[in-house]
């Protein structure tokens, strides 16, 4: 799939932007695993080896497994934890990254998806901390679910079927294809028309501990100019931030879990992200808007602490913004052009 650029593309950003423009994805599929154990980690193993379908970066995770860690591993799953033989048929659709919005809804609802009708008649096994997630909870009120099984910290579960889909794409990409069934299952028949799509909404991550924007109130007064509403996405329960999105032209965020939503947007609907000034690996909003069709807009901020070492890609992900506030509202009315 071609990806085109981002609408305020600058000529020193084009190479980035292009190579990521384009994006590829495997076709659906579905494994059937014999004799898997699998802990509450939800790491996926046999013997001595570790599935790469545990990890949403398999060839990462097998840098960092050393072999101590592999022989603590080990031990602690065959020694100290608890054995429970599960002797039927059972559904696993998640991985060690599943915790998170963004992977929750991009890449374990599209695997649950290939396996819904068997999910009438199999019990699926999650993690119990997957369980007590909110956003998990609601999402999962849309399936015909046979039966969930919890997997408690300190079991290590031994299945005799498992039924595994498997990723359709590397993270951060996703299968498209997919990911429109998602947006039609939670949607329905209720996308937003031009006649209902006014709002214009900015996600502010103020109640985040991590990666927020440190001159927020300077920002919310700019966008207030534009009739921009403020809000926290993780005041909404999910289906109020389904139609919340199904109602939104114009969104706002810096990058952040909330920008997932834009997948319930209507198809005309325009996005402006604020994104890192170190940030070359996270693009996973530019792909998901480009995706949708959706005109996609960003902006480069400068990091919190200009003097700080930050190098790995978390480390930059977590640290926090200062917008520039005259480029910011350029950009706004690039936004808004041409809007009713």
């Amino acid at each position: 799939m071609k990806f085109p650029l981002p609408k305020n593309i600058k000529e020193s950003e084009r190479q980035h932007y292009w190579k990521l423009s384009n994006m590829n994805w495997r076709e659906p599929t579905v494994k059937i695993e014999k004799g898997i154990s699998i802990n509450h980690e939800a790491h996926l193993f046999k013997w001595n080896k570790i599935l790469p379908d545990s990890f949403v970066n398999p060839e990462v995770q097998r840098k960092r497994f050393t072999l101590i860690r592999k022989a603590k591993f080990l031990l602690k799953n065959y020694l100290l934890r608890k054995k429970v033989i599960y002797k039927r048929k059972v559904i696993w659709f998640i991985d060690n990254w599943s915790h998170s919005y963004f992977h929750w809804v991009t890449e374990a609802l599209p695997r649950l998806l290939l396996v819904e009708e068997e999910a009438k008649s199999v019990p699926i096994l999650l993690p119990k901390y997957i369980l007590q997630i909110q956003f998990v909870r609601e999402t999962l009120e849309w399936f015909d679910i046979f039966k969930l099984i919890t997997l408690e910290e300190r079991e290590v579960y031994k299945i005799k079927e498992l039924i595994l889909p498997l990723r359709t794409a590397d993270s951060p990409s996703f299968n498209p294809r997919l990911l429109e069934q998602v947006r039609v299952k939670y949607l329905g028949n209720k996308s937003g028309q031009n006649g209902d799509v006014k709002k214009r909404i900015y996600i502010s991550r103020s109640l985040s501990d991590r990666r927020q924007v440190i001159n927020e109130d300077d920002v919310v007064k700019v966008l207030l100019n534009y009739n921009f509403e403020v809000i926290n996405m993780e005041q909404y329960a999910f289906k109020d931030q389904v139609d919340l999105m199904r109602q939104t032209k114009y969104l706002v965020s810096l990058h952040g879990a909330g920008l997932t939503n834009l997948i319930f947007m209507p198809s005309d609907g325009k996005i402006l992200e604020l994104r890192h000034g170190l940030d070359t690996f996270w693009d996973c909003y530019y792909r998901l808007s480009s995706a949708f069709g959706l005109a996609y807009y960003y902006q480069i901020c400068d990091i919190e602490d200009q003097e700080s070492d930050l190098q790995l890609p978390d480390e930059i992900n977590d640290s926090g913004v200062v917008v520039n506030l005259e480029i910011l509202e350029k950009n706004i009315q690039l936004l808004l052009e041409n809007s009713a």
